[in-house]
């Protein structure tokens, strides 16, 4: 057994184990054991995916499929991402805010713009947060109590 270095500990954690093994000759064991021993986080990888598994993406909710497939549902979920493939759903447009619609923040309660606006009474909020806008309470003066 080969005497670690400084420069092979330095690997450790920056590289991977198998990296490490190539650079230093040491076996895969022991690099595990050394980065252990220091307190590096050991991240067992997953067996591999078949294609016949990857066929599957999309077909099912993902929590079917990791059932089905025995894997954790956010592994079903993260590798259509992984695999380059677009989303089985798809997010809806956003709306862009005019500043018509702007103009309207603060003047009422969120929930009543949103109602004028056709928006949910969240996204108003959001919005008039994100502008640093006072509410319509804040605009009158009055203070409620919280």
């Amino acid at each position: 057994m080969r005497p670690w270095t400084e420069a092979d500990v330095k690997l450790l954690g920056r590289l991977s184990d198998r990296e490490v093994v190539e650079r230093t000759g040491h076996s895969l064991k022991g690099v595990q054991t050394k980065g252990q021993g220091m307190g590096i986080l050991v991240r067992p990888h997953g067996r591999p995916w078949t294609a016949k598994e990857d066929r599957l993406l999309g077909t099912k909710p993902d929590s079917e499929l990791a059932t089905l497939l025995k894997r954790t549902r956010i592994t079903v979920y993260w590798r259509p991402f992984a695999l380059g493939m677009k989303p089985a759903v798809q997010r809806p447009p956003q709306w862009k805010w005019t500043p018509t619609e702007d103009k309207f923040l603060g003047a009422a309660s969120d929930a009543v713009i949103g109602r004028r606006l056709d928006r949910s009474g969240f996204s108003v909020q959001l919005r008039r947060l994100r502008l640093k806008l006072p509410s319509h309470r804040e605009r009158k003066g009055r203070s409620y109590p919280r």
